[in-house]
């Protein structure tokens, strides 16, 4: 699979995500139902920490090719073309920082590497993160939680299926009818993190185009340019 610039975010109803009353601005249902309106594959991650302290030790770790801190935030526009634009994005009254690290289509080797990046953070920043990734044709989810680096739960399971692959220091495996994506869901909202519906936009200047429900959950972002544009 390769990634492409010029895949778009699904259309209408995908944009303007209507918050849930009794938790706005929480967990990741927002992103997932917005995916699923398009190609559902995902690979993102959540680390406690400052938005500049996070990007700082990504893009070292990335070698990312240019970084815009700072940016605008506008309005997600019906068919927004995602780009090469990596959007770090720190939250309201939250404590945490979500890099969406790819959206739409996600590499071969990214899913083989999606939880170095949550797993090398935690370690450096002594805090605790969380990688999330999805992969389309097997239908397999997957999370895992670090602190200070060192793996305390993790969990693979085919969405919608009765099974899950669970290992955990601190709980044991929740029972359910059935594994979704409201699993992952349950563990971002208890960990206090909220998923935004949001891509970088590249021109005519680097800004976050956010979706309506989303645009109040953002405290600031930084775009981060890991591959040459064009």
């Amino acid at each position: 699979m390769k990634r492409n610039p010029k895949q778009l975010v699904p259309a209408a109803k995908a944009k303007t995500p209507v918050a849930r009353k009794d938790s706005l601005h929480l967990g990741s249902m927002d992103f997932t139902d917005m995916m699923y309106e398009g190609h559902p594959e995902w690979y993102i991650f959540a680390v406690e920490g400052t938005l500049d302290s996070v990007t700082d030790e990504f893009v070292r770790l990335r070698k990312a090719k240019r970084v815009f801190r700072g940016v605008g935030i506008g309005r997600l526009r019906k068919h927004e073309l995602i780009g090469m634009l990596t959007p770090i994005v720190e939250l309201v009254d939250s404590g945490w920082v979500v890099v969406l690290r790819a959206m739409n289509y996600v590499t071969s080797q990214q899913l083989e590497e999606y939880r170095e990046d949550a797993k090398h953070l935690s370690k450096r920043l002594k805090r605790r993160a969380i990688a999330f990734a999805t992969e389309d044709t097997s239908g397999m989810m997957a999370y895992e939680l670090y602190n200070s680096g060192k793996s305390i739960e993790q969990a693979e399971w085919e969405r919608g299926g009765e099974e899950c692959r669970f290992t955990s220091t601190r709980r044991k495996l929740p029972k359910r009818e059935d594994y979704h994506t409201s699993f992952a869901d349950e563990i971002f909202r208890e960990l206090g993190i909220y998923v935004p519906v949001c891509v970088g936009r590249r021109e005519p200047k680097p800004c976050l185009a956010v979706g309506k429900g989303s645009a109040g959950a953002i405290k600031c972002a930084n775009l981060v340019e890991l591959e040459k544009w064009g």
